[in-house]
């Protein structure tokens, strides 16, 4: 892997944290996925339990939501449906969004 899939994958260390490309998708941990929305939500990721609601967590307004789009198109190459995350309510909402990114 050359230019940016050697962006993704350098810094994590031991292969639970690697992140593969097949097909031309990212995959990678729902641990991983949890770190990332946490950071993008500027919270810890133990808090991102399924139910915890989005609006409880901080803001989710326009800001963040664009925020999380970035991360999922540059981290797992995930373009939502138009209008899919604002409607999310939950985190456990998210991760159904993306669940079939996550490796196996």
């Amino acid at each position: 892997m050359g230019g940016m899939h050697s962006r993704l994958v350098s810094g994590f260390r031991g292969p639970q944290y690697l992140v593969a490309l097949w097909n031309d998708q990212f995959f990678m941990t729902k641990h991983q996925f949890l770190d990332g929305l946490g950071k993008e939500l500027g919270v810890p990721s133990d808090k991102l339990v399924n139910d915890a609601a989005l609006a409880s967590l901080g803001p989710w307004d326009s800001m963040t939501i664009m925020a999380v789009v970035a991360f999922l198109d540059s981290e797992l190459n995930f373009s939502a449906p138009q209008g899919a995350l604002q409607r999310c309510e939950t985190v456990g909402e998210i991760i159904a969004l993306v669940a079939d990114r996550f490796e196996p």
